[in-house]
């Protein structure tokens, strides 16, 4: 696949999620999840058919991967999911 537009060294903090969702009665909700801060490096794939958004944490703590139609696609779940934005891409 070829890299199409990259992000390097970008900060992110994963994790301080509240609980959703269905608890018995009287329980008490849990605390957030724990918040994990990271370093990472994104890119932006084509497969010929489309974009992939990659993301590697650098300290191989977190990784993983979105496919979309478009490199703009792409470019909006990295700024929705980790508010990297669009004219940061080179």
């Amino acid at each position: 696949m070829k890299p199409v537009a990259q992000v390097k060294r970008w900060p992110h903090t994963f994790g301080g999620n509240k609980h959703e969702g269905w608890l018995p009665k009287n329980v008490p909700s849990p605390p957030p999840t724990p918040m994990t801060p990271v370093v990472l490096d994104l890119q932006i794939l084509s497969d010929g058919d489309g974009f992939i958004l990659e993301w590697n944490a650098r300290d191989h703590s977190r990784c993983g991967d979105t496919w979309h139609q478009t490199i703009d696609d792409a470019k909006r779940q990295a700024e929705d999911y980790f508010g990297v934005p669009r004219d940061r891409w080179g």
